[in-house]
């Protein structure tokens, strides 16, 4: 399965060049450049985990100190 590659004009404001990305944050919300939600999900995912892990490990602690 080939890409066709685009070929993008470059944007300007005044004699600025704006950068392409391929994706970016804004308002808390993560956009790519095929304006789909699967980087946006794969970033709170990612964080869920992380914060799922800690609280397990935080709680974990907590209740080895109680006698």
């Amino acid at each position: 399965n080939r890409r066709k590659e685009i070929k993008y004009r470059k944007l300007y404001i005044g004699d600025k060049e704006i950068k392409r990305v391929t994706e970016t944050r804004f308002l808390g919300i993560m956009f790519d450049e095929n304006m789909s939600w699967k980087t946006h999900f794969e970033k709170v995912i990612k964080k869920l985990k992380i914060y799922t892990l800690k609280s397990l490990f935080w709680t974990h602690q907590r209740n080895s100190f109680k006698i």
